[in-house]
């Protein structure tokens, strides 16, 4: 059978005004907006899944599994049933699990560009900021204000991130130095289930240098980073890899606690009225 990939989207949908007027913020905030969006999915999803592991049985179902950042999931199904699907009493909606291109052109060429990034061996204060920093004037709000990024987390969503990098490895929030690093709540790979961090393409290494990179290629260089591969070694990105991405920056690890302070997502789309990660938007910030 012929299985085509859906994204289903059900009815009822968790509501998060709430949260936009509580005087609850930081930790607490993140933990009472994971907790209602997850329990939302948990208790409506339940006849859905159950029909939906009847066809599964059937064969009508190749796979599926839940969402929660929006309450919703993603399924193989054979096209002839999907009408079926969308008229069950759950289901809002069900659309294609669109695969787009959001990478335009190829950007990974700093290393090439920026040879000091060859060494693994890096004085940062023998180096010559790169134009761009110093096109914004970043090098000065470090020297003038003492503001590098020191106590944030970045995320960067994107290709995947070369963690070797020299001019990344060390403020990857997983490393500890010595050879001592954890991957667990601080990398996600939606695309090819990768356990370390890792680029296929480049432009996610390239994005989150510019973000945090070390030896002078980078805004924040004293940040730390994290990140989600949500993007194939072409540029490709499924929405349901873009949904898991986006659900895993909510709680990195499980756990709300371990989420970043800004998300970096350096790819878009010329559709200007593609709405599919509104929800997801609104429940990051």
């Amino acid at each position: 059978a012929d299985y085509i990939p859906v994204v289903i989207v059900l009815r009822e949908q968790a509501d998060l005004r709430p949260f936009t007027r509580s005087q609850v913020v930081g930790l607490h905030q993140r933990e009472d907006v994971v907790a209602a969006l997850r329990a939302r999915s948990e208790t409506s999803q339940i006849p859905l899944k159950a029909y939906l592991d009847g066809a599964k049985g059937a064969g009508l179902v190749e796979s599926y599994s839940s969402f929660w950042i929006f309450n919703g999931m993603a399924a193989r199904a054979q096209a002839a049933w999907v009408r079926s699907l969308a008229a069950h009493p759950a289901v809002g909606v069900v659309y294609l699990d669109q695969a787009r291109n959001w990478l335009t052109g190829s950007d990974a060429t700093f290393v090439a560009d920026h040879p000091c990034l060859a060494s693994e061996d890096v004085d940062d204060s023998s180096v010559t900021p790169a134009w761009g920093v110093t096109r914004i004037r970043a090098d000065q709000v470090w020297d003038s204000l003492g503001i590098s990024g020191a106590g944030a987390v970045v995320a960067g969503m994107d290709s995947g991130v070369d963690w070797n990098h020299p001019a990344l490895q060390t403020n990857y929030r997983g490393y500890a130095g010595h050879g001592l690093v954890t991957h667990h709540a601080n990398w996600f790979d939606a695309v090819n289930g990768s356990l370390y961090p890792t680029d296929d393409n480049g432009h996610g290494t390239h994005t989150l240098g510019t973000a945090v990179g070390q030896v002078g290629i980078g805004v924040a260089p004293d940040a730390r980073w994290i990140a989600v591969k949500v993007l194939n070694s072409n540029g490709v990105g499924y929405d349901s890899w873009i949904h898991a991405g986006f659900q895993w920056l909510l709680a990195p690890g499980g756990d709300p606690a371990n989420a970043p302070d800004v998300v970096n997502c350096s790819w878009g789309s010329d559709i200007g009225a593609l709405t599919v990660f509104q929800d997801d938007l609104i429940a990051l910030r």
